[in-house]
């Protein structure tokens, strides 16, 4: 029964996962959380290892979490569920938008979910910030609490951010090297 919990949980995050990967990293932590005993800092450093290997974020959290749960087959299911609405609605889309590709409507619906993408992407942006750059022991329960940002963290984001989008480095070698920064700085 818990696989095929595990194949309805990711068939639901792959039908609402719009904006790619890192869009859907905090539905994926609900959803992970609710049948997995998993941190938010675990989980963020498990997408740290995810962007590490080739695929999808998504899907490769899939295989993970559902071998974890569920071994072979809980992987097999979690990742055919998360693939499988992608899939199902690429084939509807593609047969559509060839015919409806000129209306206005169409072009209207694809401004409107752009910024909605966008929207969903920043809920990540806000999850990596509470898990990667303020110090895991202190995160801020309410609005009155103090922020207490880890400078070694927030060093490396920003290195890295410079290096990717001001230096054109490849994002694998920035990667590597801010665990090594890691390992070196960050306690």
């Amino acid at each position: 029964m818990l696989i095929l919990e595990l194949f309805l949980r990711f068939f639901k995050l792959g039908f609402m996962s719009f904006g790619g990967g890192y869009a859907i990293v905090p539905l994926l932590y609900e959803e992970v959380s609710g049948i997995w005993d998993v941190t938010k800092t675990q989980f963020a450093n498990l997408i740290g290892l995810f962007e590490l290997t080739p695929g999808s974020v998504t899907v490769n959290a899939a295989g993970y979490v559902g071998y974890q749960i569920g071994k072979i087959p809980g992987a097999v299911l979690s990742t055919i569920g998360v693939i499988l609405p992608s899939f199902i609605l690429m084939l509807i889309i593609s047969s559509l938008l060839k015919r409806f590709s000129e209306n206005e409507l169409t072009n209207e619906v694809i401004r409107g979910v752009r910024p909605a993408a966008m929207g969903i992407m920043c809920s990540s942006l806000i999850f990596f910030i509470g898990t990667s750059i303020m110090e895991a022991g202190n995160m801020p329960k309410s609005i009155s609490d103090p922020l207490v940002i880890s400078i070694p963290s927030l060093s490396i984001a920003a290195l890295s951010f410079y290096a990717v989008h001001k230096k054109n480095i490849n994002p694998i070698w920035v990667t590597l090297g801010a665990g090594a920064l890691g390992v070196l700085l960050v306690k």
